[in-house]
């Protein structure tokens, strides 16, 4: 069993022990102590900020039907009043495709996840790609060397992007950052809902990442 291994499970139980459960991570791969510290600690936080936008989906979804007004009036007015919805996914509209998406990538959160480190600039690992996953088997993530160039909460939006992947999400249209997905959100297609992107950055608002004007 190598040092690294043995230090990660080591590790995973320590955060156990403080009432955070990993027992659902796995880490594989070419990491350091270092990393596997900021594995973790981008995994519970990406987790519990899906968790969030989850609840507060379940909150417009399932909200109490006004007298008078219809449940698609009512999750439109739940919709409007949180703002960060508004933000990063635009108009109430399409509200059923958004729970499903939501739904799927707080399941693949709930599996067991598998995070493979490879720090081999080449293959889907090239052209300063931070991470890559493909929606097939059992969840997993391959980080790539340039995901612990950030050490910021830009690695947490960036699992939840890719967990986006995972759930089926494909559609890119070029929209990476902040800056596009709030463009994407401000249009008048549902190209929004359709972003991985998007929904990882909703996701991350909960936990106060900004976009930078």
């Amino acid at each position: 069993m190598s040092r690294a291994f043995l230090f990660s499970i080591l590790f995973l139980r320590a955060f156990v022990n403080h009432g955070q459960s990993t027992d659902k991570l796995i880490l594989k791969g070419n990491y350091t102590k270092a990393d596997s510290t900021h594995m973790v600690e981008s995994y519970l936080i990406a987790k519990e900020a899906v968790a969030q936008m989850h609840n507060a989906m379940k909150v417009i979804w399932d909200a109490e039907v006004k007298a008078g007004q219809s449940k698609e009036a009512t999750r439109k007015e739940k919709w409007e009043k949180e703002k960060m919805f508004t933000q990063w996914l635009g108009q109430p509209e399409h509200i059923g495709l958004v729970n499903r998406k939501i739904n799927r990538i707080k399941a693949k959160f709930d599996r067991s996840v598998i995070l493979h480190v490879t720090k081999e600039n080449k293959g889907r690992c090239s052209d300063w790609i931070s991470a890559w996953a493909i929606p097939f088997g059992r969840v997993r993530i391959t980080l790539c060397e340039d995901f612990f160039v950030y050490r910021t909460h830009l690695q947490e939006k960036t699992l939840i992007h890719e967990m986006g992947h995972e759930s089926g999400i494909f559609l890119h249209r070029k929209i990476h950052g902040c800056r596009a997905a709030r463009r994407a959100a401000s249009s008048n297609d549902k190209v929004a809902k359709r972003s991985t992107e998007n929904y990882a950055w909703l996701a991350m608002s909960y936990k106060g990442l900004v976009c930078p004007h």
